[in-house]
């Protein structure tokens, strides 16, 4: 960033023998080099010292006047006496700025990090999700074959007992049955 030498408006405006208004009216339309900066928290136009020069040595040979020349040439002496303290202003300023850029700057990568974190958090979530959906899925299917076998073991064992009413069957023979259903044995 190139700094300049700055001269205020209201010092400008004296030196050049232009008022204030028209003066901030060529400085918005770009006609005449300088900036509009904040200090001290009010917002305030300056005129680059390089133009302030040129604008100056302009007026000195366009004027015949000597009295014009000798008020110009001493009065230009004071433009860096202000520049000086403007630019202090612009350092302190540029300062503050420099931090609170520092201080949004470790908020964004605070943020940054949070982000990463919540986004592996969910990414963790859905797999477990998934995962579960998938059990859930197996479980399902396994209580249908156990409600099959169920209803097979229910109808064996009503075929064994209408067996068993039409002849006595001895415990040998029930147990024999019963293991066979159940392959226990």
């Amino acid at each position: 960033m190139q700094k300049y030498p700055l001269t205020i408006l209201a010092k400008a405006s004296e030196l050049l023998g232009i008022s204030k208004s028209e003066l901030k009216k060529q400085l918005k339309s770009g006609s005449i080099s300088g900036e509009k900066l904040v200090v001290d928290g009010k917002t305030k136009w300056f005129v680059h010292a390089q133009e302030m020069e040129n604008l100056l040595n302009q007026i000195i040979e366009f004027s015949d006047d000597f009295e014009i020349q000798r008020q110009n040439v001493e009065g230009f002496d004071n433009v860096f006496e202000s520049s000086s303290v403007t630019n202090k202003a612009l350092e302190t300023g540029k300062k503050a700025f420099m931090q609170s850029n520092a201080n949004l700057k470790n908020l964004v990568n605070e943020w940054q990090v949070h982000f990463v974190s919540l986004k592996q958090l969910t990414f963790d979530l859905s797999d477990r999700l998934e995962k579960l959906e998938h059990i859930q899925h197996q479980c399902q299917e396994e209580i249908g074959l156990l409600k099959f076998k169920n209803s097979l073991l229910e109808r064996e064992v009503n075929l064994l007992v209408n067996q068993s009413k039409g002849q006595a069957l001895g415990k040998k023979t029930w147990f024999a049955k019963l293991k066979e259903i159940f392959k226990l044995g």
